[in-house]
């Protein structure tokens, strides 16, 4: 499934600080880059969001 691939290749990128903390992240850059649209990536990062 699509969302696991997006799921597992952003994550890496957090683990391994690709992305900074607290780096804003461009939902449309993203969908652009991984070719869908913004919808799969707004449920991938809500996903990966700290829970409190």
């Amino acid at each position: 499934m699509i969302n696991k691939e997006i799921y597992s290749e952003l994550k890496k990128r957090i683990v391994f600080l690709d992305y900074k903390p607290k780096q804003v992240l461009n939902i449309k850059k993203l969908a652009k880059e991984f070719g869908v649209s913004p919808m799969p990536i707004r449920e991938v990062l809500i996903l990966l969001e700290p829970k409190s």
